[in-house]
């Protein structure tokens, strides 16, 4: 019950924590944040009929991260882009979830969390960007994926304080990482004006 209070607690400070971002970038993350605030709620429950919400949330949910930290870290993805790999990812978690294949809600968490590390990587190289938050917050929700495969009786405590741990780790690098566009933006902004005069 801890760990998915914690895990509730984090969906909501992840989605205060962005509240200064672009449109698309809030939106993305706070629709990662629901979709695991609804996994907290799940898992709260006395029997554990969350496997099935688990499966569907763990190949969504990392998918709207990546979109948002594109966003963030390297460029605004194509609505009809997005649109198509919130799809494909939401097949494949219902597919995993109601034929009992498991593994196929691994393939979109997998890629998306590889295109979050990939993205901070290069901002890191490209703009000095701080990401250690981001890279260790994609590692902690791969642990979280790892923890619910592993089973037993900490699967639920596992998978809900490494995905709370992955969500505000994330949340933190990207607000960060947001500020620092921003204060370069008006930077960029005040030096063309004192060029033009």
């Amino acid at each position: 019950m801890f760990a998915a209070a914690l895990l509730l607690l984090s969906a909501v400070a992840s989605v205060l924590l962005m509240q200064r971002a672009a449109r698309a970038v809030r939106e993305y993350l706070s629709f990662a944040a629901a979709l695991y605030a609804v996994l907290a709620i799940a898992i709260a429950q006395p029997f554990w009929p969350a496997d099935g919400a688990a499966l569907i949330v763990l190949a969504l949910a990392p998918v709207s991260l990546a979109l948002a930290a594109s966003g963030v870290l390297a460029a605004p993805t194509h609505p009809a882009l997005s649109a198509a790999a919130l799809t494909l990812a939401l097949l494949c978690g219902l597919v995993a979830a109601f034929a009992a294949i498991v593994w196929l809600a691994l393939v979109p968490l997998v890629i998306s969390l590889l295109a979050v590390t990939a993205f901070a990587l290069r901002a890191a190289r490209e703009r000095k960007i701080p990401v250690v938050h981001i890279v260790l917050g994609a590692l902690a929700l791969l642990a979280a994926a790892a923890s619910m495969l592993a089973g037993g009786s900490d699967a639920r405590t596992g998978l809900s304080l490494f995905t709370a741990a992955g969500l505000l780790g994330i949340a933190l690098g990207l607000r960060a990482a947001s500020g620092l566009r921003q204060k370069h933006g008006r930077g960029l902004g005040v030096a063309a004006i004192d060029l033009r005069r």
